[in-house]
């Protein structure tokens, strides 16, 4: 997993946002979302070479070990925009991104230690 990447797309995205370009912002949050998943999916053995974020973010919705709090979350990084290129309001791809990278990489390192020890 490249945490480097992640903070650096995550840190575009907010930037973005706060200029008012929230496609480009969506765009960053799911690609660092995406990049945390492909991070947590090798740690379990289920990454496949040539997954993309959005690969990456479906695999990581429809797994085992999918965490019930991003559940509800998941869905929106793969639901489509309307004729305006909008999520509806309530929907905040930076803000959920980040909570959900901030859980996923102690997981994956954790996971990824376990790995190593055995």
């Amino acid at each position: 997993m490249n945490e480097e990447k992640i903070k650096i797309e995550l840190e575009r995205a907010t930037i973005f946002q706060q200029l008012g370009q929230e496609g480009k912002a969506r765009v960053l949050a799911r690609r660092a979302l995406g990049e945390a998943c492909a991070g947590l999916l090798q740690s379990h053995h289920a990454w496949q070479p040539g997954m993309n974020a959005l690969d990456s973010i479906t695999q990581v919705k429809r797994s085992s070990f999918l965490q019930p709090e991003w559940a509800g979350r998941l869905p929106h990084f793969l639901q489509l925009v309307n004729k305006e290129h909008q999520l509806p309001d309530e929907i905040d791809l930076v803000a959920e991104a980040k909570k959900i990278i901030e859980a996923i990489i102690p997981l994956a390192h954790e996971r990824s230690h376990d790995n190593e020890s055995n």
